[in-house]
């Protein structure tokens, strides 16, 4: 190993797995192939760089879609009953789709699946009547050509003004 170690405090090895009893202070910089850190972060993260951002919630949306094309949640209503429909749109060809409702002790399954095809058959949407409250939806979406589950969630909020 090229360059000098300092530590000050203790330090216990055993195997490859070193812990530092007192912590470490870093004075210059550090570098490490696999680098893992646990506990608390403390800092605003400013000066952090090489943090590659995840693609992977971005290849799938849910909720109801705007006219700008974006998904987001449904806040609706001014009294009564009102009628949503949640959508998936998906830049990845998922094949399968299975909704789930929470029903505040459980989450069950509310897909409208034609024939009790049970996810065989791609249906994208759902459409329901939804009386005054929050509503809480997950979407569990199957690619099985690449490979791929993702889940998504969304909220629905039906006549904000009487909660």
């Amino acid at each position: 190993m090229v360059g000098t170690i300092q530590f000050s405090g203790s330090l216990e090895q055993q195997g490859t797995i070193a812990e530092f009893i007192n912590g470490v202070d870093i004075t210059g910089s550090l570098d490490a192939n696999d680098l893992q850190l646990s506990g608390s972060f403390i800092g605003d993260g400013s000066s952090l760089g090489g943090i590659i951002q995840s693609s992977v919630a971005s290849d799938l949306s849910f909720g109801s879609a705007s006219s700008d094309g974006n998904y987001g949640p449904w806040i609706t209503g001014s009294g009564g009953l009102q009628t949503i429909t949640l959508t998936a749109t998906s830049s990845t060809p998922y094949d399968h789709f299975t909704i789930l409702k929470d029903n505040g002790t459980q989450w069950i399954e509310v897909s409208e699946y034609l024939n009790n095809a049970n996810g065989l058959i791609t249906v994208n949407t759902l459409e329901q009547p939804l009386d005054t409250g929050i509503h809480r939806y997950l979407l569990l979406a199957v690619s099985t050509s690449q490979k791929k589950t993702r889940i998504k969630y969304t909220t629905v909020v039906i006549n904000p003004n009487e909660l």
